[in-house]
Formats: C-alpha cells, structure tokens, sequence
C-alpha cells in the first residue's frame, strides 16, 4: 500500500482527509453535480477555494455540518489567509447527527426492478464469478442467467477495470440511487487507510466520464471506518463486484 501521509506532511494529510470525509458526509444532502464539482477541486489540489465553497453552499442549502466540520474550514481558511473566516460561516448551521438518507438504494438497473423485482436480492453478490465478465454470473446466482446483461452494464465495468491492480482498493459495489425514475449510478470503493481516497474517487469518476455517465457518484472510503447512513443504505442495496480482501470488510460486514 502506498502510504501518502509522509509525502504531504501531518498538515497536508489531516486537511486532504478532513476535506474528504466532509464531502462524504454531504452526499445526497447536496446536489450531485456541486457534490462531483468540488471533489474534483479537492482531488485537483485546490485546497483555498474549498472552505469558501462548501461555507456558502451548505448556508444556501440550509444543510448543516458538525461542530469539528466548521473548525477544520476554518483552520483551511486560516492556513491560506490568514485570519479570514470562510465565506458565511456564521451562517452554518451546526448539528453532530447525520439524518438518514431520503433515497432508495438497488443492486439493479430500473428497467430491471420493473420486470423482475421480486426475482433480485436486497443485496447481489457477483465477486464470485467464475471469469472477469460482469455478466458471468458466480453459481448462486445461477437462477438469474437470464437477466446476467441486464443486472450490469458497460459503465459498470468502468471502475473494476480501471482499478485492476490497485493494492489500495479493497472492495468494489455499485448501486442505483431512486430518485429519479431513471436512478443515479453509485460506486462505492473501499480502500486502505493512507491510500489518497480523493485520488481513487478522480480516477473511477473520469472512467466513467469517458464512458458517457457524468453524472455518477462515487463514495471512496476509508476500511474501518464508521459510515454515515446515507453510505450504509447505499452498500446495503449494492450489487459488489470485488469481495473485501480482508476478513470482515467495510463493503462486505456493512
């Protein structure tokens, strides 16, 4: 594993992590697009523009963040300029719970659940198929043969391929978020600790970019680390591709 903690130096890591952690904490309370928006400014390195951006976006919204949230905007804020306070905090709202999540989670595409909901799992394992395929469903799901290219698509092979061979990544899930009708793409990606988290989320989110799904989200996160409801729900109503490569992974134990 790649540990990048000495490269960036304590400050560097807490910054670039804290950040990380926030915007996991804002998905689906914020707009996907200003979500996948500020992800990139951070996996981009633009660490002065974040505070400001997320400090008025959040007191537009009226989404609140947590006492230790505010504080590590305004250390960002404090370290690039001096003794500015990021733009409209006093405007924040501060709350320590994280409201469950309004979106329905599934391991399937929508056309899928229109005709064979009752057919499909909570939860769809395919990690052990036999070959890389996706369509190539493990034997346990031998009863869904006939729907193997309907549970998954081209974009879903996006991420498990351009992340073959990354020691860092440990599991790999995919779910559909409802609404809208159509649903929304979510990966879901469980890497090492020290592994640069927003780095993995660039590369899986330009993958699938280029594979014509912009609008996807993806959630890179921490092993063992606790996850907010929205991201349990998310895990819970997966289809996994890669299994945790340790006993009791996020993706798998979640």
């Amino acid at each position: 594993m790649a540990d990048v903690r000495p490269e960036l130096g304590e400050q560097g890591w807490r910054f670039f992590s804290g950040l990380h952690r926030l915007l996991l904490h804002l998905a689906g309370r914020v707009p996907d697009e200003w979500l996948n928006h500020v992800r990139a400014m951070l996996a981009a390195g633009d660490l002065a523009q974040i505070p400001d951006t997320v400090s008025g976006a959040v007191a537009d919204l009226g989404v609140p963040l947590t006492t230790g949230q505010v504080a590590l905007l305004r250390e960002t804020v404090g370290t690039f300029f001096g003794g500015r306070e990021p733009m409209r905090i006093e405007q924040v709202r501060i709350s320590d719970e994280i409201p469950a999540p309004s979106h329905r989670f599934f391991p399937v595409p929508a056309d899928v659940l229109a005709t064979d909901a009752a057919r499909i799992p909570p939860r769809l394992d395919l990690s052990g198929r036999p070959g890389d395929d996706l369509w190539d469903l493990p034997p346990a799901l031998a009863a869904l043969d006939d729907l193997a290219d309907r549970l998954t698509d081209l974009e879903d092979s996006s991420p498990v391929s351009v992340l073959r061979g990354n020691e860092d990544v440990l599991s790999i899930a995919r779910a559909w978020r409802c609404p809208p009708e159509a649903g929304v793409r979510v990966v879901l990606v469980e890497v090492a600790a020290g592994a640069a988290a927003w780095d993995i989320m660039r590369t899986v989110q330009q993958a699938l970019q280029r594979h014509g799904d912009s609008g996807a989200q993806v959630e890179v996160f921490w092993t063992g680390e606790d996850l907010s409801p929205y991201h349990r729900a998310a895990l819970a109503g997966s289809a996994l591709f890669r299994r945790p490569s340790h006993a009791g992974g996020g993706t798998g134990g979640r």
